[in-house]
């Protein structure tokens, strides 16, 4: 717990004096001196620390202001294209998604992919998912953009690729 406590006096303009010590330098005091300088200092309000407009709790964000939802006009998978076809033994493939306005993870939105309706990423605040060991097959992704109490805000229209991996079991 921090107890912040203010001197009143701070609030008060305050006088201090400046004269050169004999052996040269400078000197400030708040007592006057032979042949000082009076320099009155305006008063300073003390700088209060204002409460931050999140608290982590558990590891999630709980917002303390109130912020209004984003309104997305639009979510869409661009990688992969459309019946796009994926060479990659490892299974390995990066899914970009585009929304219009971009993701807002600074008021909780988050982006959960579903592949072939299975949800395999959630809660991403990034728009950029590397996936590996994705199986040889045709498969579908959708994404989604969810607000930070889990309402979905916008879904993508499905996206169907082809993942092709070669195999032993085909060598010629």
């Amino acid at each position: 717990m921090t107890v912040l406590l203010i001197n009143p006096v701070n609030l008060y303009a305050v006088t201090v004096y400046k004269w050169t010590a004999p052996d040269g330098s400078i000197v400030f005091s708040d007592e006057p001196h032979e042949n000082a300088q009076k320099i009155d200092i305006a008063p300073v309000e003390p700088a209060l620390q204002t409460p931050s407009k999140s608290v982590a709790t558990n590891g999630r964000t709980q917002k303390t202001e109130k912020q209004a939802a984003t309104k997305y006009a639009s979510l869409t998978i661009s990688s992969p294209a459309a019946d796009e076809v994926i060479r990659a033994n490892d299974g390995s493939m990066t899914v970009a998604i585009q929304s219009d306005p971009p993701l807002n993870a600074g008021n909780g939105d988050r982006v959960v992919l579903m592949l072939d309706g299975k949800k395999i990423a959630d809660q991403l605040a990034a728009t950029s998912i590397r996936l590996t060991n994705v199986d040889r097959g045709t498969h579908q992704l959708q994404a989604s953009i969810v607000s930070d109490d889990g309402s979905t805000l916008i879904d993508s229209p499905p996206v169907t690729f082809h993942m092709r991996r070669f195999s032993k079991l085909f060598s010629r």
